[in-house]
């Protein structure tokens, strides 16, 4: 089993309600998080959020579902969604995003049958979510959903997910960065990053091109080396 993964389709006895309007980390970067459904329904946590996250999390009505699956069980041609932070992520933003996703792919299960996902976090920056649809293909209520839940995230918590517009990158001492194009483009001139650099792109869209590396490539073999070469 590849490290990092968690969650999946829950079964329809959980309740997972939408939110109402209102004024250890493995190889590789990934971050793991088991969860475990009880008969009640509830997560057995192994560790306790922060409250404040707690309480945002309240107000969403959360209820996770079980483990049920892996980017490395996902059919080759499941999709995938690419979200980034424009800075590494807090122990309170992974713990609200953990939360959220595993509410957000219990709703799924239960209102697509057969529908399972999984997601996992990157070098506390990106969160990765896949899901194989089978012969049921995901509606757009259902990714609207997620959409939503993920802006609360960044009202609430003043975290950017869903900026397209930057660009991020690994620097010579490896590190995950993040910058505006304009400001990519003149790190590009200045020699600080070079068509050797690793890139990440989050054009991706299937399972197969995340598990077989085409998520951090160097910049020359990119869509990048077309943009700002």
């Amino acid at each position: 089993m590849r490290d990092g993964h968690v969650n999946g389709a829950v079964g329809a006895d959980l309740l997972i309600r939408p939110p109402r309007p209102r004024g250890a980390r493995g190889a590789g970067g990934r971050r793991t998080a088991s969860v475990t459904g009880g008969a009640d329904g509830h997560r057995d946590e192994g560790s306790t959020a922060n409250r404040s996250v707690g309480r945002i999390l309240a107000g969403m009505h959360v209820q996770p579902g079980t483990a049920a699956t892996t980017f490395d069980t996902l059919p080759a041609d499941s999709r995938v969604w690419v979200f980034a932070a424009d800075h590494a992520l807090s122990s309170q933003e992974r713990d609200a995003l953990t939360q959220t996703m595993e509410t957000v792919l219990g709703k799924w299960g239960i209102k697509q049958p057969g529908m399972v996902g999984c997601f996992e976090l990157r070098d506390d920056r990106f969160l990765v979510v896949g899901a194989n649809e089978g012969a049921m293909h995901l509606d757009g209520c259902s990714v609207d959903a997620m959409m939503s839940w993920f802006q609360r995230l960044e009202t609430q918590l003043g975290l950017r997910l869903t900026d397209r517009m930057a660009v991020h990158y690994r620097d010579a001492d490896g590190a995950v960065q993040s910058a505006p194009r304009h400001v990519f483009a003149e790190r590009i001139a200045g020699g600080d990053i070079t068509l050797d650099t690793p890139v990440f792109d989050q054009t991706i869209h299937s399972v197969g091109a995340y598990r077989d590396g085409r998520f951090e490539v160097p910049l020359r073999e990119s869509w990048h080396a077309q943009m700002f070469g």
